[in-house]
């Protein structure tokens, strides 16, 4: 009976063979991934957006638990101190913080947006009367002459530029868009739906991060317990420990730096409103809500307030456009020179140039939010680097001089 002979597989060759076989899946698939990159990536947003609309109610739960555990702590150890019962005290504050917070939101939506609309409204209507326009030509024609009305303006515009333009010219291409937003109506209305929609969604989206906002904020020990312990399992002791000492201070320069800009930022807004109140200013709630919020951007932020407050004066009641400059610079020194300083004191340790840098750069990446959040950030990075540099300093020349 003949004998089968096995078949030898010599290693020399095989691990070669399998070698290859793996390069050319690998080049297969980089290939295939390449030429449909634009449906690859179409799927990884959609995975990504999917992932975030179903950790949103998380992610608010967070925000929420994280900007009003200042509230809850000052309410622990203060109003509820004396509390011997730890849980008690941790579920009075939660209720009071919360109640504190519902309240505002509350107050804005039935007073401060109605008022504020309001304004708006009257404002556009005030600026479109006859009267007004009259007081503001005259104003123009009393400081500059006769010759600078509108229509010499638009004459010497057509003549300069060899154009032939005149004030129903204008006027047409003033009201044009406003001729095609009216047969774009019903595209609007849908949009207006859909938008509602959203809006509802997100509503309840909020409602439910509150939920989970109030029940971080009552094991908010547990769950650091839970995130510290995590970091000591995937990170060696001593890194584990610089992650921790970074997270702690960066925890501390952005919860003095938003706590005490919103409490700076509230008290600006209120004393501009008592100045437009008293002074006779139209719109004194619009005003300073503009002034308080813009104010939220350190440097910059009161200049960029102070340029729709002082048109919006200009353009109701120009007599008191000067006093309201001279208002708002008033405050800026208060803020910046004693009322700043005192309650943020260097929350930062930013220098006045790191804060203009990071204010333009975070303006021209992520704009507006950007300008809020600079500051804050940067800080958060300089730190970051300065330990980095601080520790290879260290490290070099530490061993530099053991060698010597």
């Amino acid at each position: 009976m003949a004998t089968i002979k096995k078949f030898n597989l010599e290693k020399k060759y095989f691990i070669p063979a399998l070698y290859v076989l793996a390069v050319i899946c690998i080049a297969i698939a980089f290939e295939k991934t390449i030429g449909n990159v634009g449906s690859v990536w179409l799927n990884i947003k959609a995975f990504i957006s999917a992932i975030i609309s179903i950790l949103q109610p998380f992610v608010y739960g967070l925000f929420i638990a994280y900007f009003t555990n200042p509230a809850l702590s000052w309410l622990e150890s203060h109003p509820y101190k004396g509390i011997k019962r730890p849980k008690l005290k941790r579920i009075l504050s939660v209720i009071t913080t919360y109640i504190i917070v519902i309240g505002g939101i509350v107050w804005i939506i039935a007073y401060l947006l109605p008022e504020v609309v309001v304004s708006i409204r009257n404002l556009i209507i005030s600026i479109s009367t006859p009267s007004n326009i009259h007081s503001l030509e005259q104003f123009w024609i009393n400081n500059f002459g006769d010759s600078a009305t509108f229509e010499s303006i638009l004459n010497s515009i057509n003549h300069a530029i060899g154009t032939n333009y005149n004030i129903r010219d204008i006027v047409d291409l003033i009201f044009e868009p406003v001729f095609k937003f009216i047969g774009s109506l019903p595209n609007f209305v849908n949009t207006v739906v859909l938008q509602t929609v959203n809006a509802a969604q997100g509503i309840l989206t909020f409602g439910i991060g509150m939920i989970i906002g109030f029940y971080m904020l009552c094991d908010k020990e547990k769950m650091q317990r839970a995130a510290t312990k995590f970091i000591y399992v995937v990170f060696p002791g001593k890194r584990a420990d610089r992650i921790l000492d970074i997270g702690r201070e960066s925890n501390d320069v952005f919860k003095k730096f938003f706590t005490g800009k919103v409490i700076d930022s509230t008290i600006i807004g209120i004393l501009f409103f008592i100045i437009s109140y008293f002074t006779g200013l139209s719109y004194p709630v619009l005003l300073s809500l503009i002034i308080g919020v813009t104010n939220m951007i350190p440097y910059f932020g009161p200049f960029i307030g102070a340029v729709p407050v002082v048109v919006i004066v200009l353009l109701t009641n120009y007599k008191m456009a000067l006093w309201t400059i001279i208002a708002i610079f008033i405050l800026q020194q208060f803020d910046g020179n004693i009322l700043g300083p005192k309650i943020l004191g260097d929350s930062t340790g930013l220098s006045p140039l790191g804060v203009v840098f990071s204010i333009i750069v975070g303006g021209a990446v992520f704009g507006v939010l950007g300008m809020f959040l600079g500051v804050p950030v940067f800080a958060v990075i300089v730190n970051l680097l300065s330990r980095f540099m601080n520790r290879k300093y260290n490290e070099k020349y530490t061993n530099t001089n053991l060698k010597d």
